[in-house]
């Protein structure tokens, strides 16, 4: 999805936006056969041996991808302390590419513990910075950032119009990874807006120009947005299959957060078509793995619609718990 908090529709953010979470993806793929924990301790060596070498630039640029990797862990200090760093360096070197990706890196967790406005005060950075000194690739990259922030703010009218805007201003000159990941927002947008028919040519398009074998994770979030689609069709044994792979590339690359976001997309999707016990099963999945890795701001929506599912299906004291949570994460009472 795509910019501010405006008019926030009830639905889940949509697995693509996600990717807000675009420094989202840190910059060097790590290999499916490596453990996330050993992926975060070769980038901690790599840190140590940018710093011995005296390459703060290096170091930044590390520090970035480092606190994408936390934060993905759910190791939401760790990953802020290594934001910070990178923009300090960054920033005393004028290193201003290197800035950029700090700027993504801290705007992603922001949204992850739930505070948006500093999320988007990031965003905003990051563009003035990519527009003064960056290529038009860091432009586009920034501004699908955005589009998938908004997402997650569940806005998903600027979040389509963001990754809209990257269609019309960088379609022709985005690389394969750039090209699936504008095709994800604008599915995850429509999805959000009930276009779902809409939605799966851009799926589609999203998953023609993955050719690499190392670009798992961005096929997983596109799947996600066609089972959500897909689900609407009710082609029930089509969404099965996509959920197992969504699981099992969630599971190689230690990116539960996949999950999480597909299973409360879905559950709001069957919600919708009357389905609350399917709805039920899904949801309280998401809400399990989002708490397992401190994701405040999906354990909130998710609570809220777990709350309007439990009062559907006669469990009121379910759906009264359920909606305290929500209440008690949206005023911060929840540490």
């Amino acid at each position: 999805m795509v910019e501010a908090v405006k008019h926030g529709s009830d639905n889940p953010p949509s697995v693509t936006e996600r990717d807000a979470l675009s420094p989202f993806l840190p910059r060097s793929a790590p290999s499916a056969n490596e453990s996330p924990d050993r992926i975060i301790e070769r980038t901690r060596e790599a840190i140590e041996a940018a710093r011995a070498g005296g390459n703060p630039i290096a170091e930044a640029a590390a520090s970035s991808d480092l606190c994408v990797m936390l934060r993905e862990a759910g190791r939401l200090n760790e990953a802020i302390e290594a934001g910070y760093l990178a923009l300090e360096l960054s920033n005393r070197e004028n290193a201003f590419s290197e800035k950029t990706q700090a700027l993504l890196a801290l705007s992603g967790c922001y949204l992850h513990i739930g505070n948006p406005r500093t999320a988007f005060s990031y965003l905003a950075e990051a563009e003035s910075t990519a527009r003064r000194y960056g290529s038009r690739d860091e432009i586009a990259e920034v501004l699908l950032s955005q589009s998938a922030s908004f997402g997650r703010v569940r806005n998903p009218e600027k979040a389509l119009e963001y990754a809209l805007l990257v269609k019309g201003e960088f379609g022709n000159d985005l690389s394969d990874i750039r090209r699936s990941s504008m095709c994800n927002n604008i599915a995850a947008s429509l999805n959000d807006l009930g276009r779902y028919a809409e939605s799966l040519p851009y799926v589609d398009e999203g998953l023609a120009s993955l050719t690499d074998p190392g670009q798992e994770l961005s096929r997983a979030f596109l799947l996600g947005n066609k089972a959500v689609a897909l689900s609407h069709a009710g082609e029930i044994d089509s969404v099965l299959a996509i959920v197992r792979q969504v699981e099992e590339l969630a599971e190689r690359h230690g990116r539960q957060i996949l999950v999480a976001g597909l299973m409360e997309e879905l559950g709001v999707s069957y919600f919708k078509l009357g389905h609350s016990e399917q709805a039920r099963v899904c949801l309280e999945r998401a809400k399990a793995v989002a708490e397992s890795l401190s994701l405040k701001n999906i354990v909130r929506t998710v609570c809220k619609h777990l709350a309007q599912v439990y009062e559907e299906l006669g469990l009121p004291e379910e759906a009264g718990r359920d909606a305290q949570d929500c209440l008690d994460y949206r005023r911060g009472v929840v540490k």
